[in-house]
């Protein structure tokens, strides 16, 4: 048995508990026996919840990963903005 973090829930809008995002499939981050991330990438928001416990060790590397593709989908974006100025 593997241990997962919910990162989004497709669930009714009378069930939704405050802090996963309501998403159209049920998006978990799988974890290992020693709590490390079987993924590389995390490409979905990640839930206020988790992101309050960013000081706790075993949710710095989950929020690592989705950090760094944060920075790295912002930095694409500017650079994608910044081409198409016309002068």
């Amino acid at each position: 048995m593997r241990k997962a973090y919910v990162v989004g829930a497709n669930t009714h809008v009378h069930l939704r508990k405050h802090g996963i995002p309501v998403t159209d499939t049920n998006n978990i981050v799988l974890l290992d026996e020693e709590g490390n991330p079987l993924g590389n990438r995390i490409t979905i928001p990640i839930p206020v919840k988790l992101l309050e416990k960013k000081d706790k060790p075993q949710f710095a590397k989950v929020l690592a990963l989705a950090n760094k593709n944060k920075a790295t989908s912002i930095s694409s974006t500017v650079t994608t903005k910044t081409s198409f100025v016309h002068r």
